[in-house]
């Protein structure tokens, strides 16, 4: 039997990619940092040998754009690599610095065009989430579940992008908190009931569980928009673009490894059809 296949968007060090493939699944993995591509080749050389993980180098852009463009490595962040200028901004202020370089651009409607659609895709790509949406979306066939980072500055974008979910069939969500998720551990079962279940800790910077994993509450569209505006009013206090975002992170950090959350945080958003 054929095992489902996950698009991992924003592969990083591949924290996500090595849960997927343990929990039974074939992966897709997409990263624009050479660097990154380089050393999850050899930390995934078996199971690319053996046709479970296929790893798609490049940074996903405009269709217009040109075949190369231009992202931006962070040098104290890995995971904050961007092909957006206004990250790199909004990076700045949080005190790190970046290096331009020029990669492969992945026009991602083209790509998702030519292959089967996937069980789930997470989308983790730093400002250029939008465009994997619109080309999932648009394509006519969501993957049964998908997860994406959530807007944090623009309220009206996040509720665009529930709306947007929801009218491509999309009837439940879950609001994920990034800060929870590394050192957490869950039951796993495979997907088709095969090799039994066993116990995941989760690495750091993961995306964690989602789908038929995810043990976080499901909710109806009204139900997610309510409890955002709940997240958007901590943004309010001591999100990127206030004085203590920017510059209180000597205090709020000890603080979030004493209360296990970020304040506010990263969330992601969970769907599923």
């Amino acid at each position: 039997m054929a095992r489902k296949v996950v698009f991992d968007l924003g592969m990083h060090q591949g924290e996500d990619t090595a849960f997927y493939l343990a929990a039974g699944y074939d992966v897709v993995a997409f990263e624009a940092n050479p660097d990154l591509v380089e050393s999850c080749s050899r930390r995934f050389a078996s199971e690319m040998q053996q046709g479970r993980l296929r790893i798609v180098s490049g940074a996903i852009a405009h269709a217009d754009d040109e075949t190369e463009i231009t992202f931006y490595k962070n040098k104290d962040k890995s995971v904050w690599g961007t092909t957006s200028a206004d990250w790199v901004k909004r990076n700045a202020q949080l005190l790190t610095s970046s290096i331009p370089i020029r990669v492969r651009k992945i026009d991602f409607q083209e790509f998702f065009a030519k292959v089967e659609t996937p069980f789930y895709i997470k989308i983790d790509i730093e400002g250029a989430d939008r465009l994997v949406i619109d080309a999932v979306l648009n394509s006519g066939r969501p993957p049964h579940y998908l997860s994406m980072e959530s807007e944090k500055v623009d309220y009206d974008a996040l509720v665009a992008d529930v709306n947007a979910l929801s009218a491509a069939g999309y009837t439940s969500f879950a609001i994920v908190q990034q800060a929870t998720i590394p050192g957490s551990e869950i039951d796993v079962t495979h997907p088709e009931g095969g090799g039994g279940a066993f116990k995941y800790k989760f690495e750091k910077h993961c995306s964690g569980a989602f789908g038929p994993h995810l043990k976080a509450s499901w909710m109806n569209k009204e139900e997610t928009l309510h409890a955002y505006e709940k997240v958007f009013r901590s943004y309010r206090w001591c999100g990127d673009e206030t004085l203590i975002g920017r510059f209180g992170r000597p205090i709020t950090k000890p603080l979030e490894r004493l209360l296990g959350v970020g304040l506010p945080g990263w969330h992601d958003l969970h769907a599923r059809l």
